[in-house]
């Protein structure tokens, strides 16, 4: 059997048939990555290795190997590849799932495409991130969704949302066994990239959450039902990370809003089995382990004014410098009550821990002391809790829909400045 790394003569079909699955595999990928350098370069490729490669392709076709049994297909290899008339020109982000690339037409204009990553080149869970979990009563727990499915739903949920105020599908497939999609182009930062810049007022923070409580009312106002998670007019993982904002070059002001990757709630097949109850989400922002948008926006909000997201672990202690001094104060978490208690206790004994950084949860005033105590209670209230008369945290009903939560911020705005 020939197992050197030499190329094989294309003139020779004697040499093809005697070599090992497992070498034309290696040679069909160091083939790939040398014409794919080529092709990212502006090289015109060796003719040799063209022939060579097109010969190695029909032999693993005719021992009914599949080139995706060998080693994942890199980013890399994707470039100067033409989707739907656009070529893939550049790698915007690596995600756990699927690469996001920049694309252009003929005539020039820009898109984006998301493609699925192969099943065996799945990043590892990040903290804090968009994660999958199969939500069953002492069994809650990560599991391992295959990436196709992963983009897959997410074409349906962007096409089940459609809405001015979340990024359109502009076309969808497959390509080499890849689930893929294409969007639009986004110009300006997500949220989080804003607030890390600072210089954020409050008024400038609540005037952008009242545009995104108006833009989110448009996604439920048609529904007759408000059961909105079992219509599908959910995001499911609002975050400061999947709300992109776009500004006016001159004058600053916001232009745009967009929500990007939407979660997921449902059944779903993963590498561990097949599961009713699954999320696809980001537990820091929806705590509950359910399709909710309204307190996801809440804890966006709350994060947005504070600097804090209520419901992600700390281990040390939240400490605040005191304004024109050098002196550094330890804040002290607000007591709860006991419905607060017994409801992270009956979460956490079913094996869902993530309302349980309320129990260091600092109040917004103490955060940031420039806040009115009109603005905290709203805050508070968009977290589902109340502030009892003994300065302890209870459990509330909240706001029931965004237009409440938007009348509330309109009065907040109103008394900015004065």
């Amino acid at each position: 059997m020939i197992e050197s790394s030499q190329p094989i003569s294309n003139s020779s079909d004697a040499q093809l048939q005697e070599a090992s699955d497992d070498y034309l595999r290696q040679r069909r990928n160091a083939l790939d990555s040398l014409l794919s350098g080529c092709s990212l370069h502006g090289i015109e490729p060796p003719t040799v290795e063209l022939v060579e490669l097109e010969a190695v392709v029909e032999e693993l076709r005719r021992r009914n190997i599949s080139y995706n049994e060998s080693k994942p297909k890199t980013w890399m290899s994707w470039l100067g590849t033409e989707i739907d008339g656009c070529m893939l020109t550049g790698l915007l982000a690596e995600g756990r799932f699927s690469f996001l690339f920049k694309a252009e037409s003929k005539s020039g204009e820009q898109c984006v495409f998301k493609i699925a990553r192969a099943p065996e080149d799945v990043f590892q869970d990040e903290q804090c991130s968009t994660q999958a979990l199969k939500v069953i009563p002492f069994q809650t727990g990560p599991v391992s969704p295959k990436p196709d499915e992963m983009v897959r739903l997410q074409i349906e949920r962007l096409q089940e949302l459609s809405s001015p105020l979340v990024i359109p599908v502009i076309t969808s497939g497959t390509i080499e066994d890849r689930y893929y999609y294409s969007m639009p182009l986004l110009s300006g930062s997500t949220m989080r990239q804003k607030l890390a810049q600072g210089g954020l007022s409050i008024e400038e923070v609540l005037t952008l959450f009242h545009a995104l409580s108006f833009y989110m009312e448009t996604v439920t106002l048609n529904l007759e039902s408000t059961n909105f998670a079992a219509a599908g007019k959910y995001h499911g993982d609002i975050t400061p990370d999947n709300i992109y904002l776009e500004y006016h070059p001159e004058d600053g002001h916001m232009t745009g809003l967009t929500l990007i990757d939407p979660g997921y709630f449902g059944p779903l097949d993963c590498k561990e089995g097949f599961f009713e109850t699954c999320m696809i989400s980001t537990p820091s922002y929806s705590p509950l382990l359910e399709a909710d948008d309204l307190l996801a926006v809440g804890i966006c909000l709350w994060e947005a004014l504070t600097g804090i997201n209520p419901f992600i672990p700390r281990s040390a202690p939240v400490t605040r410098q005191v304004p024109e001094s050098e002196e550094v104060i330890t804040l002290t978490p607000i007591a709860l009550e006991q419905d607060v208690l017994d409801l992270i206790n009956f979460k956490e004994s079913l094996l869902q821990p993530y309302l349980t950084p309320l129990k260091n949860l600092i109040r917004p005033s103490e955060l940031r002391p420039e806040l009115p105590l009109d603005l905290e209670a709203l805050l508070i209230k968009a977290l589902r809790l109340r502030l009892t008369t003994t300065g302890s945290l209870a459990l509330a009903e909240g706001f029931t829909s965004f237009t409440e939560l938007r009348t509330w911020l309109e009065q907040a705005i109103s008394q900015c400045g004065k």
